[in-house]
């Protein structure tokens, strides 16, 4: 029997196993029901080696061939979001204010999916394999703690996928060279006096002056903007006040600086600092403390990693399903694999003809479950052809 064959056989197991998933979402570093699910359908195989606990929630699964062929390991994220899945679905997330909303259910049930059908034709292969469940991709990022673990010299190249849902069902993009943006985190904290609402004025109400911050900072945004092209930043969260009448005395923001460098992230950070210090707001407000972190590195996909997809995939999908795919300032802890690893990242399309494409984050983001058998597909015929 053909892998694909087989695939078709494993496809209701596989939708299964994506509904549980999918109504079980547990945040980065709290994904304890995902691993126990994880651990008891690979602990269900003959021919592998499980390692149960890494990086807190995470799991790796080895089929080990021949020690002096090459090594080959996929990565799948397996965390969900602190997002209400609002679709009315029978398969809806059970846990108040988490959802898989960007997939990572998919991604995880692709893995498992490809694992079961490699163990059957395991004498086919010509190379061996890692498959790494990491969690906190969503942050605060699980890559790092995985790669204490793993030892990234034994490992020949990596791989990733993620799915895209205004791509069609049945296609992948690819590309080499940059893929995805450098992430940074920004966090403002502005302090001033809480104080009955009658004795207060305008001047010092901190709900109106972080509204003028915020018109502060769109315009850096839209200047710096004309020097670089490639660049996005938002701010994400405000937090302040206690009650109705008083004035808040300490307003929180948290938002993101996007480029392709950390670079030009940090060069942003320094103008907005600037900007406040020389406006009329540091008169205004009595104490302002501005962070900055930078989070994830930019993606580099290696050409060696892309071709190997791209060739595999034409042979299950067909040349025209493979399209390219273009950078986008988007991030994922991916690449920390890739600054040690060669590696590759490609993009799943998950779109049923006719209906909504919801984007990633979404409280209402679904995909078409056909997306699943494609993926295990790919990846189960990557890692044939690898050697």
């Amino acid at each position: 029997m053909e892998p694909i064959h087989y695939i078709k056989q494993l496809f209701p197991k596989l939708i299964a196993l994506r509904r549980y998933l999918h109504q079980h979402p547990e945040i980065g570093f709290e994904e304890y029901n995902t691993n126990k699910f994880i651990n008891k359908i690979l602990s269900s195989l003959n021919e592998i080696e499980i390692i149960p606990q890494v990086a807190n929630t995470g799991v790796i699964a080895k089929i080990n061939v021949n020690k002096h062929y090459k090594t080959l390991a996929f990565r799948a994220d397996i965390d969900a979001l602190p997002i209400q899945d609002k679709k009315e679905v029978t398969y809806k997330s059970l846990y108040e204010g988490f959802s898989h909303s960007c997939g990572h259910d998919v991604h995880t049930t692709i893995l498992l999916g490809t694992i079961l059908t490699l163990i059957k034709y395991k004498n086919q292969l010509r190379c061996n394999l890692i498959f790494i469940f990491q969690p906190a991709e969503e942050g605060p990022g699980g890559a790092k703690p995985i790669l204490e673990f793993i030892q990234p010299d034994q490992i020949d190249m990596i791989l990733g996928l993620h799915v895209l849902p205004h791509l069609p069902t049945g296609y992948i993009a690819a590309s080499e060279g940059l893929a995805m943006g450098a992430s940074s985190k920004i966090n403002i904290n502005l302090c001033g006096e809480a104080r009955h609402i009658a004795e207060s004025v305008h001047d010092e109400n901190l709900i109106y002056l972080s509204s003028e911050l915020l018109i502060l900072l769109k315009n850096a945004e839209k200047t710096f903007k004309e020097t670089h092209k490639d660049f996005l930043f938002s701010i994400g969260t405000i937090n302040g006040g206690y009650y109705y009448n008083t004035t808040a005395d300490e307003i929180t923001m948290t938002g993101t600086i996007r480029s392709f460098s950390h670079q030009t992230n940090k060069s942003f950070f320094e103008y907005i600092k600037n900007n406040i210090a020389n406006s009329h707001l540091k008169t205004l407000i009595p104490k302002i403390n501005i962070d900055f972190e930078n989070m994830y590195p930019p993606l580099y996909n290696d050409n060696e990693a892309i071709q190997l997809i791209k060739a595999s995939a034409s042979k299950v999908l067909g040349t025209k399903n493979i399209v390219p795919a273009w950078k986008v300032l988007g991030a994922d802890d991916f690449s920390f694999y890739t600054e040690k690893i060669k590696g590759g990242y490609f993009w799943l399309g998950t779109h049923k003809y006719g209906e909504i494409a919801y984007d990633l984050h979404s409280p209402y983001f679904d995909v078409d479950e056909n997306c699943i058998f494609y993926g295990t597909l790919v990846l189960s015929q990557i890692a044939l052809d690898y050697f």
